[in-house]
């Protein structure tokens, strides 16, 4: 049986990329722009006592999101957009957080638009992006939200790991977008 496909934008660490394969979804990668992430999660998932034995090239993909589109980074991992299912996004965080002092000036403010070009370039696909709160002070998320909204179901919700019995307060915002005519979770 095939497992649905999943990406995970921004990736950092590969917190969600980990979450995604204990969920039961083939992960197409991690993207960072990072060189040091990527060497972090190929030395955490890709060997042969690891999650992923046999690891691509591309796995995770250091890229500049920004810069290329989703069909070129679907080029790169070597799969087809339509075939995600799940698409995550965990953009910069720095330009909206108390702890980055709310800088507004750089790039982490269109980051968050590259999520809305991937929900256009993968129409089927329920798309997920987590931030910090602060975010939604930003008129680049109120722009996102929009976006999101012209053509699927979208929700955003203020979250606390807490609620969720994880032991350290981390306060966040968290998009979810379903597909046009698919229940939004």
């Amino acid at each position: 049986m095939n497992r649905p496909l999943a990406i995970d934008l921004f990736g950092c660490g590969g917190g969600m990329a980990l979450a995604m394969l204990l969920a039961g979804f083939a992960v197409a990668g991690p993207v960072d722009v990072d060189p040091i992430w990527a060497e972090i999660i190929r030395m955490n998932f890709c060997g042969p006592d690891r999650l992923l034995p046999h690891c691509s090239q591309a796995f995770p993909l250091t890229a500049d999101l920004l810069r290329i589109t989703p069909q070129q980074v679907a080029t790169m991992l070597a799969i087809r957009l339509d075939e995600l299912v799940f698409v995550h996004g965990s953009p910069p965080c720095q330009d909206h957080s108390y702890g980055g002092f709310r800088r507004r000036i750089g790039p982490g403010h269109d980051c968050l638009l590259v999520m809305a070009d991937w929900a256009d370039a993968c129409p089927d696909a329920f798309i997920t992006v987590e931030n910090v709160f602060g975010v939604d002070d930003s008129s680049r998320f109120h722009e996102l939200i929009c976006r999101l909204r012209r053509n699927r179901e979208t929700q955003w919700y203020k979250t606390c790991a807490t609620w969720w019995g994880v032991a350290q307060h981390r306060d966040r915002i968290w998009v979810v977008s379903a597909p046009q005519g698919r229940a939004c979770p």
